[in-house]
């Protein structure tokens, strides 16, 4: 990996670490960090059959929306601004996990 990579990752890893410190700072004592974070299931079906299935946690947090889970939530005092985080949240989903099949090493592509 060049060191220009890894400079990069190292910063990544800095930033989320810093957003998390922020995200815990403005989490009320003995709260967990559920109620700032909001996931997207995606599901991909690996056989013709529709038998097997590889599912995809995917998750950000809720941070930049200046929201809690539980103001989004049914009866929360943002719960109007829901839908469009969720649709957000989803195309983000979509846009950035990719599913492709598995390169063994030594068969062919």
């Amino acid at each position: 990996m060049a060191t220009l990579e890894v400079a990069f990752l190292h910063s990544q890893l800095e930033d989320r670490k810093r957003r998390w410190e922020a995200a815990i700072a403005l989490t009320p004592q003995k709260a967990n960090l559920a109620g700032l974070l909001r996931e997207v299931h995606l599901v991909h079906l690996l056989d013709e059959e529709k038998r097997r299935e590889l599912m995809i946690n995917y998750g950000e947090d809720l941070l930049p929306t200046g929201f809690t889970a539980g103001e989004l939530s049914e009866g929360g005092k943002a719960h109007d601004r829901w839908p469009g985080i969720a649709d957000a949240l989803f195309e983000r989903a979509e846009s950035r996990v990719t599913v492709e099949p598995a390169q063994v090493k030594g068969q062919p592509k």
